[in-house]
């Protein structure tokens, strides 16, 4: 009779081992950031090019990898699903640049991504997400992260981390969001062609 109970013991303690694994959700290690580097193919045009360029032709001169994430002190982005059209906006601190790396980066949480409780739709499901400076008391348009891309990292994170592929999320926090560079009436023609 122990026997019976030490087999039904031990097949209820495996499957209530084996439940707490499938159940256990998935938590980021501390201090995980996701990247946000240059698409290095999106410079054409840059200060040091700007000698070719009228200086009352400024306004489409961008600025360097370095020169954003240096000078950018936010972002913001739309989400109309969660926010309607309100846009969202989230700072940037001095610990989040890295201006040594190359090619210099931006960081962000990666808990604005996923968090104790799972996928956070506020930024990975966004559009329209733009990087922004100040000058002279005025907000400045400095870069973007494309629609294209920012819908293909939202694919890829969110079949990784339901596959519960976690080394692929961290790959992916690492390199799938990458941003180009844009002036503001740049951005505006973006915006009015996407609208046409």
């Amino acid at each position: 009779m122990k026997k019976i109970y030490l087999a039904l013991f031990a097949a209820l303690f495996f499957l209530f081992s084996c439940e707490r694994e499938v159940e256990q959700p998935f938590v980021l290690d501390a201090g995980t950031v996701v990247k946000i580097l240059p698409d290095m193919s999106g410079w054409p045009i840059t200060r040091a090019d700007s000698d070719t360029i009228a200086a009352s032709d400024s306004s489409f001169v961008h600025l360097s990898p370095l020169e954003i994430v240096k000078e950018t002190i936010g972002l913001s982005f739309q989400n109309p699903g969660l926010f309607g059209g309100a846009p969202t906006n989230a700072g940037f601190n001095s610990w989040q640049r890295d201006t040594l790396a190359e090619p210099p980066y931006l960081k962000m949480f990666a808990t604005d991504i996923i968090n104790d409780s799972g996928l956070v739709p506020d930024f990975i499901e966004s559009e329209d997400i733009i990087f922004f400076r100040v000058v002279n008391d005025q907000i400045d348009t400095v870069a973007y992260i494309p629609n294209a891309v920012i819908r293909a990292a939202e694919v890829d994170v969110k079949a990784a981390f339901e596959a519960q592929s976690y080394d692929s999320v961290y790959v992916l926090f690492n390199e799938a969001f990458t941003f180009l560079p844009v002036t503001g009436p740049e951005w505006r023609a973006i915006k009015a062609a996407e609208s046409n």
